[in-house]
């Protein structure tokens, strides 16, 4: 038997609380009637609903989201839709819109016929209305500052989105903005109700983590970025956040590797997902451990070439406990190993000074200032040596490096 819109929102294993919250953030929960029914009622009404006026819940959509709905909508019956990891946080998948089947690594997802056949004669229109094409830019650049700070206070996606558009009042449209994107509307972060002001967060970051990233962020103000940027960060179609080093990296894994794009695109989603996840871990650890298995045939040269781009690209990766500011920003590179020997002296020794106790003041010293576990307000930036004067330069420029940046 197929599949029916409501059968998804039973099988989603969602409590009745969950599933009066979607309804909520579609804009399904205006009506009186929903909080006294049973949980199965409950998915059948929801589902009536929806069927009855798509156009409430497309009006909430992304407009990446409206494209993948799109496609469904005007395929053929069971039509499935290979998807990134990264589109597995979207609304369609948050709110149960969608049947997801996983198999050997891939996502596909398709939509059950009834909703098929409720949006595809109005999809379009939604589509070119010019008040929803306007909302989308806006949403995009507000998705992009969550990516790339993790947690973002209300005050500060308005000066950003205000920055993207070169508005002076722009509260208003913020405000309607959250009030129509389910997805936006998904990502309140706000753990505590008391607290006057909202804060939002990446689709990407657990809820239950959000408290540790805004207690870990360091005092800082936001990293700017451009409008493009910010832009790019929020299009999940084609996912880049700011670094100089993300095409000279997916070149390589592409020509070194034989990767295709969704497998590179993989690839930089983990890593920067790793990044933030604060964990003490490293690019060298990384390649071997995480993506062992599609280096094994490399040769020394060419494993050292995807080495250095990549541990370029990591210094590189804005980090949401520094406010998208990267390791380069913050650090210098950690290049000692030990502490450097002082040896006594004979005035410090008529001070009461022996030999350990000199040895113990330069190993403390030398822990704050290289990152040890007293260090505060810095973020380790890693340094891989091997770059040789004749070797193209790490930067792309396509020079020899000691015709670029080696040449200081």
């Amino acid at each position: 038997m197929e599949k029916t819109l409501a059968d998804l929102f039973s099988e989603a294993k969602l409590t009745k609380a969950e599933l009066l919250e979607n309804a909520e953030l579609m804009g399904y929960a205006n009506r009186p009637g929903l909080r006294s029914l049973k949980k199965s009622d409950l998915c059948n009404e929801l589902a009536r609903r929806i069927l009855e006026n798509p156009k409430v819940m497309l009006y909430g959509l992304l407009k990446y989201e409206m494209t993948i709905l799109s496609m469904l909508a005007k395929g053929r019956r069971g039509k499935k839709i290979l998807i990134t990891d990264s589109e597995l946080y979207s609304a369609l998948v948050m709110l149960s819109l969608v049947d997801i089947e996983f198999g050997d690594g891939n996502h596909f997802i398709r939509i059950t016929d009834d909703l098929r056949k409720a949006i595809r004669p109005i999809i379009d229109e939604v589509k070119e209305d010019k008040a929803y094409i306007a909302r989308s830019v806006l949403e995009q650049f507000c998705l992009g500052a969550m990516n790339i700070y993790g947690v973002i206070a209300e005050h500060d996606l308005i000066k950003v989105a205000n920055h993207c558009i070169g508005m002076k009042e722009i509260d208003e449209t913020l405000f309607s903005l959250i009030a129509h994107s389910s997805l936006i509307l998904k990502l309140n972060a706000n753990l505590n109700p008391d607290e006057d002001e909202y804060y939002f967060k990446s689709p990407f970051l657990d809820i239950d983590q959000v408290d540790e990233v805004r207690q870990g962020q360091q005092p800082v103000r936001l990293k700017k970025f451009s409008p493009e940027e910010y832009f790019r960060a929020g299009n999940w179609t084609d996912f880049k956040l700011p670094n100089p080093y993300s095409e000279q990296l997916q070149s390589l894994f592409k020509k070194k590797c034989g990767l295709g794009d969704l497998d590179v695109d993989k690839i930089m989603f983990i890593t920067w997902l790793l990044m933030q996840s604060q964990r003490l871990i490293n690019p060298i650890e990384i390649i071997t451990t995480y993506f062992g298995s599609i280096t094994p045939d490399l040769d020394s040269k060419d494993f050292d070439d995807l080495l250095t781009a990549f541990t370029n690209y990591w210094n590189h990766l804005p980090q949401w406990r520094f406010k998208g500011r990267c390791a380069s920003d913050i650090s210098r590179p950690i290049n000692p190993t030990r502490p450097p020997k002082v040896v006594i002296g004979p005035n410090m020794r008529k001070m009461g000074y022996t030999q350990e106790d000199v040895d113990e003041m330069m190993a403390e010293a030398f822990s704050r200032s290289f990152g040890g576990d007293d260090a505060v307000g810095q973020a380790p930036i890693f340094s891989h040596p091997g770059v040789r004067r004749n070797d193209p330069c790490p930067c792309g420029s396509g020079k020899k490096f000691k015709n670029c940046c080696g040449r200081n």
